[in-house]
Formats: C-alpha cells, sequence, structure tokens
C-alpha cells in the first residue's frame, strides 16, 4: 500500500520535426524500466506490431491472415473472454509464432484492484487469462501485459513485476 496508486494513461505527444514523440502522463522512461515496463523501444529503427482486442468485435483474424501471408509476426493482447469465444484463431496465432499477451480478463481499470481489499480481484483478472489460454492451447501464455483501458497506476506496475510479467 505505500505505493502510489493515482491512475495514470497511456498517451503519446505529437511528433514534431522528425523527433519520436514524448511519452505520457509522466511516465519517462527510466520511471518504466524500474518495473520492466516499456512505452516505446529504443531509437534502433524496428517496427514493433502489436494489437489489443479491448473486448470489442475486431478484424484479429484478418489481421492474422494478412501477417501469415507476409510471414511476419507481431504481438496480440487479449482479455479472458475473447479467447474462450475464439478458440481456432488462438490456436492459429500460436501455430503461426505470433506472440500472445494478457489484457486482463474482463478489461477493467487494474489501479481500481491494486489495493488490499481488492487483491485477489487484481490477481484473478490476470492469471484466469493465463488459465483459458492454457485450457485452449497447451502453450503458456507470454509473460507480457497491455493495461487495459491504457490506465496504470505506480502499484500495479509493481504487483505485475512481481508476478513477472513486462
Amino acid at each position: 500500500d505505500n505505493i502510489d496508486n493515482t491512475p495514470k494513461n497511456w498517451w503519446s505527444g505529437n511528433k514534431k520535426n522528425n523527433t519520436r514523440p514524448e511519452t505520457g502522463a509522466g511516465a519517462t522512461s527510466e520511471f518504466l524500466k524500474q518495473y520492466d515496463a516499456y512505452y516505446m523501444g529504443s531509437d534502433e529503427k524496428v517496427i514493433y506490431l502489436t494489437f489489443d482486442e479491448g473486448s470489442n468485435l475486431t478484424y484479429t483474424k484478418e489481421i492474422a491472415d494478412v501477417l501469415y501471408k507476409n510471414d511476419v509476426r507481431a504481438t496480440f493482447f487479449f482479455c479472458g473472454n475473447f479467447i474462450k469465444d475464439n478458440p481456432d484463431l488462438m490456436k492459429q496465432l500460436v501455430e503461426q509464432g505470433h506472440s500472445v499477451g494478457n489484457h486482463g480478463y474482463h478489461h477493467l481499470a487494474m489501479h481500481e484492484y491494486a489495493n488490499r481489499d481488492n487483491f485477489d480481484k487484481f490477481k484473478e483478472e490476470i492469471f484466469k487469462v493465463e488459465e483459458v489460454f492454457y485450457e485452449i492451447t497447451g502453450v503458456e501464455m507470454d509473460k507480457v501485459y497491455r493495461e487495459p483501458r491504457g490506465e496504470y497506476s505506480e502499484r500495479d506496475l509493481a504487483i505485475l513485476k512481481a508476478m513477472g510479467y513486462k
């Protein structure tokens, strides 16, 4: 409870003069690094493709098909119900070599559960996604996590790091 639980949001400032955008909401690279969290990659010219389903209807299947046709890999972040409702797609992503990460089971603002009274709910939101993914694919989910709603707190970053997530 001694770690700040003030909610913050990910955002990107406008890119000007061909420079990289600033990281958002006071989340400097140095701040994030202490929690194995990243907002952007290094200055190396590499493209990281990431997609999150966010508990909405998506084009994930179509995206996966295009990536497969072009021999490209990406990281997909899913909520639990989406994984549960799309077992064939989950198996396809694993077979095609994509990384699948955790996006919380119900797409909740996790900082609201990063406290003593709601900690069991916090853990359930993370571990239940892992369990459903493993039951469907037989493969452990990659220990990468994207905050639902783009909301986070220093406390939930600390908890996720302790759970082995980046």
